[in-house]
């Protein structure tokens, strides 16, 4: 298992002195940035479409050039993994369905994969919770939808905990709860709590998401994407999730 921290090109020469494996960044910072990006070698990007782009309904902009574009220098830099969250980017808008433009995203997936499988690129899209868009908010729904169309998945243990909570149904049992959630292995981790801070050994709803990870056999990256408990202690934070992953 490698652990990598979701940071900006500012953080990211701390956090590999820090002794992460990898660091994971913004893939939209790659079109200006090659040469940080090629001397910090990330294993993961996010972040994938910019704002502008919108995907669906009336103000649907070309989006293929771009993809295109920033797939093929994430392969010049080494970059193994890329998540799509782009919640702007993705958010249906009046008059279009969220189940209409769930399915039409997930086909918007399969279009990225079929660019980055060649190059050696896995995408792996996120669910992301109703604060942030009305498209992919259940994960395990999100999950299959893209398994349907061979695209794999980011596991986000924030965002599927707040969206949860966001309903405010706690559920009575809640690793089946993540067994419902993460249906089968995924692609990719992103590890945040409840309170997007990096996790720490005792929290139940991220021993839950781990137990479930172990069940499926999970050994890939995990990348803490949330704020710093503690700022300046990068090394600590990340002792914390190997102690949870351990």
């Amino acid at each position: 298992m490698r652990f990598g921290l979701c940071c900006g090109l500012g953080e990211a020469d701390g956090a590999l002195e820090a002794g992460f494996d990898y660091v994971e960044l913004p893939a939209q910072q790659l079109l200006a940035n090659e040469p940080e990006f090629v001397r910090l070698r990330p294993e993961a990007t996010n972040l994938f479409f910019p704002g502008t782009i919108k995907l669906f309904g009336p103000e649907k902009t070309p989006y293929l050039d771009y993809a295109r574009e920033v797939i093929e220098r994430a392969a010049r830099v080494g970059v193994s993994v890329m998540v799509v969250g782009s919640g702007g980017s993705r958010r249906a808008p009046e008059g279009v369905a969220p189940a209409d433009a769930e399915a039409q995203f997930a086909r918007v997936a399969a279009e990225l994969a079929e660019i980055a499988e060649p190059l050696g690129i896995q995408i792996a899209p996120e669910s992301l919770n109703r604060s942030e868009t009305n498209v992919g908010n259940n994960l395990g729904k999100f999950a299959q939808s893209l398994r349907d169309l061979g695209v794999g998945y980011t596991a986000d243990s924030y965002h599927v905990i707040s969206e949860w909570v966001f309903d405010g149904n706690e559920p009575a049992a809640p690793l089946e709860h993540w067994r419902d959630q993460v249906p089968y292995l995924p692609t990719h981790v992103h590890f945040g709590d409840r309170a997007r801070v990096d996790p720490t050994p005792g929290d139940p709803d991220v021993e839950l998401f781990v137990q479930r990870l172990k069940e499926l056999g999970y050994d890939g990256r995990v990348s803490l994407e949330c704020k710093r408990r503690s700022p300046g202690d990068l090394a600590r934070a990340l002792r914390d999730c190997k102690q949870l992953f351990a």
